[in-house]
């Protein structure tokens, strides 16, 4: 049985830590170990299914604690470039070796820290990129001290979702349209917002539920005041049932400008909500034009169109869910995931 520490000092891992949570459970042989922010919700999950470590923001406490776990392998998980440091410094101190894993692509426009990211990435035994385009842009970098190697991104089977089809069906109710992710200008939410009003005023009008919370919720909230959307957009903040949501929804809207591979959008395909999605890297290799509705233009103008069609073409619909469906299932199970790690380790 391999000794496995999952290490993160991200202060909101999201998705990430989901991710952390599903590899943990699917890896074989393994005997997982979590260290988190306590702060985290990911902290607060994983020690319900694991044991746990609070990250103590110490080099010296933090290979403290990797000596007295007696770890085969630690495995970083990180955000964005400049996190993780710490941990991969302790690692390389106790002499046990690190796999760093990148969700996101390359960001990095600092000097300083891209020269502490190449000193880091000679510590490092493997890097994992979550996608080809999160490889392709660490690549790009000429940071990196060796090759990374891509292992897309896997989720578990969902609960099955009752009336996929039947929900194009509903008469005196507007299509309910959702989105999960960070508050940030990252995800851009308020596009979508901005593409719910141009429906609103075609005689269109849905509902648009964004589940998240981030540093920009105040922004978002009085951009929606002054288009006048408070009829049209709910934010639910933080949810712990983004999947229950989904089973009630009608359509996924993903507008994010940079993804590693996102986790929300293959819990959509394996669920059948069908999705309308701004064509950007990562998304990309997880959608096509037979799995979903991607918009090429990042304008309100062009989500409110592929919206409208979504909505209006049940039979396109529903090839698209079943191919989306279908292409989950084959390249995107958190099994598949798992056994390339595994054969990494």
């Amino acid at each position: 049985m391999m000794r496995v520490c999952f290490a993160t000092d991200s202060r909101d891992p999201s998705g990430m830590g989901v991710h952390m949570l599903t590899l943990a459970e699917t890896l074989a042989d393994c005997a997982v170990t979590v260290l988190a922010p306590r702060e985290t919700a990911l902290f607060a999950e994983a020690r319900k299914r694991f044991p746990v470590m609070a990250y103590p923001g110490d080099g010296w406490a933090l290979e403290a604690f990797l000596r007295a776990g007696a770890f085969d392998l630690v495995h970083l998980h990180a955000g964005i470039g400049w996190e993780g440091h710490e941990i991969a410094a302790a690692a390389a101190r106790t002499g046990v070796p690190l796999i760093r894993s990148e969700h996101l692509p390359y960001l990095i426009t600092d000097p300083g820290q891209q020269a502490r990211y190449a000193e880091m990435s000679r510590q490092v035994a493997a890097t994992i990129a979550v996608s080809e385009a999160v490889a392709a842009s660490y690549r790009g970098s000429g940071l990196l001290a060796h090759a990374p190697v891509t292992i897309r991104n896997g989720i578990a089977p969902p609960a099955p979702r009752e009336g996929t089809l039947a929900r194009f069906e509903r008469n005196g109710e507007r299509p309910l349209l959702l989105n999960v992710g960070r508050l940030t200008a990252q995800k851009n939410q308020a596009l979508l917002v901005d593409a719910v009003m141009l429906l609103a005023g075609r005689g269109r009008a849905v509902d648009l539920m964004l589940v998240g919370d981030g540093p920009d919720r105040a922004a978002l909230l009085r951009h929606i005041r002054l288009v006048g959307a408070e009829r049209y957009v709910r934010l639910m903040g933080h949810r712990d049932d983004a999947s229950t949501l989904m089973a009630g929804g009608d359509l996924y809207v993903h507008a994010s400008a940079f993804e590693g591979l996102p986790l929300v959008l293959l819990e959509a395909m394996a669920v059948g909500l069908p999705i309308v999605a701004l064509s950007a890297p990562g998304v990309d290799e997880a959608l096509d034009a037979e799995t979903a509705w991607l918009v090429e233009n990042a304008n309100a103008e062009a989500l409110a169109a592929a919206i409208e069609r979504a909505l209006g073409d049940a039979d396109a619909t529903r090839k698209r869910i079943a191919a989306a469906q279908q292409c989950q299932n084959d390249h995107f199970a958190a099994a598949r995931m798992a056994a390339e790690t595994r054969a990494l380790y």
